[in-house]
């Protein structure tokens, strides 16, 4: 298998997790407020931080898997937008 079937499935992996953990970050009593801003939105920007890094694994290697398979016209984009 290649690199970047690794890289999709981890990246799948950890979007998998952190969509999971968003319902229940805003309730998180660990997570300190900073300035004006409360505990749920630190928390949510925590969230968010893996879930950006997951997406661009998952694009980057979906792109590489069909660019490197010769794939056709308009199927990049359509792959991306299922990642």
């Amino acid at each position: 298998m290649t690199c970047e079937y690794h890289l999709a499935l981890a990246g799948a992996a950890i979007q998998v997790v952190t969509l999971v953990l968003v319902p229940f970050s805003l309730s998180w009593s660990f997570v300190p407020s900073i300035g004006p801003v409360e505990s749920g939105a630190v928390a949510l920007a925590v969230i968010s931080t893996p879930l950006a890094v997951e997406n661009a694994l998952t694009n980057v290697s979906l792109n590489a898997t069909v660019e490197a398979q010769g794939g056709a016209f308009g199927l990049t984009p359509s792959a991306s937008g299922l990642a």
